[in-house]
């Protein structure tokens, strides 16, 4: 993280992007009277005092892609990290639904609901962020693991251009997880100590599935399902490899 800072200096003034003459940039918008403008805006901004960032902090592309990947994966450990896996596991979720169907609240977040191509509502946590002229967002999808940065500089925020990339990015993103997980997890698994059990396990429609469990000489999804249905999906735990058993209420109203 060597491209954030609290101070601008002659030594990080290189690197700090600024519109030209945000005079221009803000005279263009409609409805906009440029003489009733704060003095500040109609001066080139320079990396002195008045530049310091009232926010507290500035940071990089590098940088904020850096946090992004931890919130994606962080360590297994919490060893040395300044956030615990407990702390994170809470953080990253809704705390209050919004009125709308596209919006929700976290503790820090911004969460964006966007439907995949199979129908399923993925979460994106996003915080945002602009000062005059300049305007960054940070939002990711632990699911699907993959984020977005994007920083900018002018009159037009970052919000409407995430909205309307991550939908284009999605697709490409889900294909890539079902063609891993088809790797690691798809086939046919033998037992160790009887060579007859068997399962089969699929990755179809976006889900994780068990086709054909065989153990003993017997059809499990036959004997648990009662025959009703030709699959039972797996949830992940949480934990690599760890999988539980995920199958409709509705099977069950039939079995019973």
């Amino acid at each position: 993280m060597n491209g954030s800072s609290f101070i601008a200096s002659a030594e990080n003034a290189v690197h700090l992007a600024i519109p030209r003459n945000p005079v221009e940039v803000v005279s263009s918008l409609p409805a906009i009277d440029c003489k009733a403008l704060n003095p500040t805006l109609m001066q080139d901004f320079n990396p002195d005092e008045s530049f310091h960032p009232v926010g507290g902090q500035f940071s990089s592309l590098s940088d904020l892609a850096n946090a992004t990947r931890f919130l994606l994966n962080p360590p297994r450990s919490s060893k040395g990290s300044l956030i615990r896996l407990s702390a994170l596991r809470d953080w990253i979720r809704p705390s209050s639904p919004q009125p709308d169907t596209a919006t929700e609240s976290g503790l820090v977040w911004e969460i964006l609901k966007l439907a995949d191509s199979h129908g399923r509502i993925q979460r994106f946590y996003g915080k945002a962020g602009s000062l005059a002229t300049f305007h960054s967002e940070l939002i990711f999808n632990k699911k699907l693991q993959f984020g977005l940065v994007m920083l900018s500089t002018g009159y037009m925020s970052t919000g409407p251009l995430v909205r309307e990339v991550l939908p284009l990015l999605l697709p490409g993103f889900e294909s890539i997880l079902e063609e891993r997980t088809r790797e690691r997890y798809a086939g046919v698994w033998k037992g160790d100590v009887n060579a007859d059990d068997e399962i089969v396990v699929v990755v179809e429609g976006g889900m994780l599935s068990i086709t054909n469990w065989r153990v003993n000489g017997h059809d499990f999804l036959r004997f648990y399902l009662g025959g009703l249905l030709d699959r039972v999906s797996l949830w992940s735990t949480g934990k690599l490899d760890e999988f539980r058993q995920a199958y409709s209420l509705f099977s069950l109203d039939r079995i019973h």
